[in-house]
């Protein structure tokens, strides 16, 4: 059974045929956490942390999508003891660059099996640089410092985002197509829904409704 996030997505974009060179569709939208009443009726509730939730969207179905591995680096920095961001999504085959920019050494290392490695103890001002080629997440640690961890998210293509601390996200440059809208946070359920990205205009606005319930949070407790 699937648990299900809730995501208002809006569509805005320019006509298919304007597409692909970077543009497309602007998908925005928020997770939200709900549970049902006596009456059935789904109500949003508050106090569940749905910040560094990772939103990606993959065909759906049969249709065919290539997307290019962006040439970015996406950075994950270290800095005041702490990895910045502490959620990163990227897309398959994309390098990550871990800079120290704190006045400490770090290290940073992975034993996930979606990533291995070490970079060793590296000073201020040294970066280290890491591809990631399977698909999900890793989680990043620093031997040094015990409470230092961060994850590195590997979704299929550069469709991707990670909400901020109101469970907001905005994915960039979507072209037209049918897409699983597909979810992952370290303490929730994962959730997929559907959606039809048409030849889309500014004035046009769609959505698509991903939920999670409540009970289904109480069952992975």
């Amino acid at each position: 059974m699937i648990s299900r996030l809730l995501l208002c997505v809006f569509f805005l974009g320019q006509s298919a045929g304007a597409l692909w060179a970077g543009e497309g569709a602007k998908v925005q939208g928020q997770v939200v956490i709900y549970k049902t009443d006596a009456k059935g009726k789904k109500k949003p509730i508050k106090g569940w942390d749905v910040s560094n939730t990772v939103v990606y969207l993959v065909p759906a179905g049969q249709t065919a999508l290539s997307l290019p591995v962006p040439e970015i680096h996406p950075s994950m920095s270290q800095k005041n003891a702490l990895f910045q961001p502490p959620v990163l999504a990227i897309a398959q085959n994309q390098t990550v660059d871990f800079p120290n920019d704190d006045n400490i050494h770090h290290n940073v290392f992975s034993f996930s099996n979606t990533r291995k490695f070490d970079l060793g103890i590296y000073p201020k001002g040294t970066r280290h640089s890491v591809k990631f080629q399977k698909l999900g997440p890793v989680i990043i640690y620093c031997s040094i410092h015990e409470k230092m961890n961060a994850v590195v998210y590997v979704a299929p293509n550069s469709l991707n985002a990670v909400t901020d601390d109101r469970g907001k996200f905005s994915i960039e440059a979507v072209p037209p197509g049918k897409y699983a809208v597909r979810t992952w946070h370290r303490m929730l359920p994962e959730s997929e829904d559907f959606v039809e990205v048409t030849t889309v205009h500014v004035e046009k606005k769609e959505t698509v409704r991903v939920e999670i319930n409540l009970a289904d949070l109480m069952k992975n407790k």
